[in-house]
C-alpha cells in the first residue's frame, strides 16, 4: 500500500498544488527499489561503525502494538570511538502471535548475529514481565557476555514506575473511569467537539483539546484529568444541554 501511493492521481495533485508544481510522479516499483537501495546503503555504513567499535553495546527490546499486531523493536545503544553516545533501531519485526519468551530469545539472538554483535554485548533492558525471564536465560545460555550474569538483565524502569502508578491509581478507579468516558464521548465525533467548542466560546474560556490517555503511558492520563478539571464547568454544561 505505501508504495503504490506515488502512483495515487489525488497525490500528485496535492504536491503539484501545493508546493512543487514540478513533481513528477514515479511507479511504486521505482520508489521500493529506491527505498530499499536506500536501507542497504544506511546498513552497510552502520555495520562499518559496529567493525571499528572499541567497546561493547547495550540493547533496548520492547514489544509495540497496532491493529492487533504485535512487532518487537530492538535499539542498540553505544559510545563511539569520539567519545559520543549514539543509538540505532537495529531490528523491527512483526511476531508470530502468540508469542512465547523463548521465541523471542531466538530473536534477539538472530538479530544479533545478523550484525555480528554477539560477542559485544554489555546488557540489555527489557520491560519487567515475567515472561521476559526465559528470554533473559536462553540470551545468558547462547552469547559471551562481559557482566555477570546478575547485571546483564536491566529491568526498565520507566516499566515499574507505571507498574507501580497504575496500581495506585485502582483507589481512584470510579473517578478516573467517569472521566475517561465523558472525553471519550466528546472527542472522537466533530460535531460533538463543534458543540464543545461552542460552549466554551460562550463561556469565554478557552477551547483545550481533551486527551484520551494510553494506557502504558500512565503521565497521559495526568495530563487527561489536569484539562478536563480546568474544563469542569464547560463539560458539564456540554452533558446538561447537548445529551
Amino acid at each position: 500500500q505505501p508504495f503504490t501511493t506515488s502512483e495515487c492521481p489525488d497525490i500528485t495533485e496535492i504536491i503539484h498544488e501545493s508546493f512543487a508544481p514540478q513533481y513528477q510522479s514515479f511507479s511504486r516499483n521505482t520508489i521500493r527499489n529506491r527505498i530499499l537501495k536506500k536501507f542497504e546503503n544506511v546498513k552497510s555504513e552502520l555495520f562499518d561503525i559496529f567493525k571499528k567499535l572499541n567497546g561493547r553495546v547495550c540493547l533496548i527490546s520492547d514489544l509495540w502494538s497496532n491493529n492487533g499486531l504485535e512487532y518487537q523493536c530492538i535499539i542498540e545503544h553505544f559510545i563511539d570511538n569520539d567519545w559520543k553516545l549514539n543509538k540505532r533501531i537495529i531490528s523491527f519485526k512483526l511476531v508470530e502471535f502468540p508469542y512465547i519468551s523463548h521465541s523471542l530469545g531466538i530473536e534477539i539472538r538472530n538479530v544479533l548475529y545478523e550484525w555480528a554483535l554477539q560477542n559485544n554485548i554489555f546488557t540489555i533492558s527489557l520491560d519487567n514481565a515475567t515472561y521476559y525471564n526465559q528470554t533473559v536465560t536462553h540470551l545468558k545460555s547462547t552469547l559471551q557476555l562481559l557482566v555477570d550474569c546478575d547485571l546483564f538483565h536491566v529491568r526498565c524502569r520507566a516499566h515499574i514506575l507505571n507498574l507501580i502508578v497504575k496500581k495506585a491509581m485502582h483507589v481512584y478507579e470510579t473517578s478516573v473511569l467517569v472521566i475517561k468516558n465523558a472525553v471519550v464521548i466528546i472527542m472522537p465525533f466533530t460535531n460533538q467537539i463543534l458543540e464543545y467548542r461552542k460552549i466554551c466560546q460562550r463561556e469565554s474560556m478557552p477551547f483545550k483539546k481533551l486527551i484520551l490517555d494510553v494506557d502504558s503511558k500512565w503521565n497521559s492520563t495526568y495530563n487527561r484529568l489536569k484539562i478536563t478539571c480546568k474544563q469542569r464547568r464547560v463539560i458539564d454544561l456540554f452533558f446538561a444541554t447537548t445529551l
